[in-house]
C-alpha cells in the first residue's frame, strides 16, 4: 500500500521467472522486507520502502535479487530506489541478469498519490494592461 505524499518506484519483470526482491540488514542478514513480481509484470513501491532508519549507520540495507528461487549476482542499495523512478529487470541473451533504471524527474511527481490534482493545476490568466 502506497500512502499519501510517498514517491513511488515500478519495478519490472521481463524476466521469464518470478522475481523476488529481498531487504537484509548487513551484517545479521534480518529480512526486512520481500516483494514477488510475477514473470512480465510490474509493480508500485513506496520508494521509502527500502530504507532502514536505525540509530547505527554501520549496518546499511541491502538488496537481493532472486529468479525462481536462486541468487542472482545482483545486490543493489537503497539509493537505486530512491534515485530511480523505475527500475527494470530482464535478461541477456546470453542468460545474465541485466539491471536498468530509469531516473526519477519532477514529471514524476504525479505519481505521488493524493499530488496529481497539484501538479497539473490551471494557473489563473493574467490580465494584460497597457501602459
Amino acid at each position: 500500500m502506497v500512502r499519501f505524499g510517498r514517491r513511488v518506484t515500478v519495478i519490472e519483470n521481463n524476466t521469464e521467472g518470478k522475481l523476488e526482491i529481498i531487504v537484509r540488514l548487513y551484517p545479521t542478514l534480518r529480512i526486512l522486507n520481500r516483494i514477488s513480481i510475477d514473470s512480465m509484470r510490474s509493480t508500485e513501491v513506496a520508494a521509502t520502502a527500502f530504507r532502514y532508519d536505525a540509530s547505527n549507520p554501520d549496518r546499511p540495507p541491502m538488496i537481493f535479487v532472486y529468479i525462481d528461487g536462486s541468487s542472482s549476482t545482483v545486490t543493489l542499495t537503497c539509493q537505486h530506489f530512491i534515485t530511480y523512478g523505475k527500475i527494470i529487470f530482464a535478461r541477456h541473451p546470453e542468460g545474465r541478469l541485466l539491471v536498468s533504471g530509469i531516473k526519477a524527474r519532477w514529471t514524476d511527481l504525479g505519481r505521488i498519490k493524493g499530488l496529481w490534482p497539484y501538479c497539473w493545476k490551471k494557473l489563473p490568466k493574467q490580465s494584460t494592461r497597457d501602459h
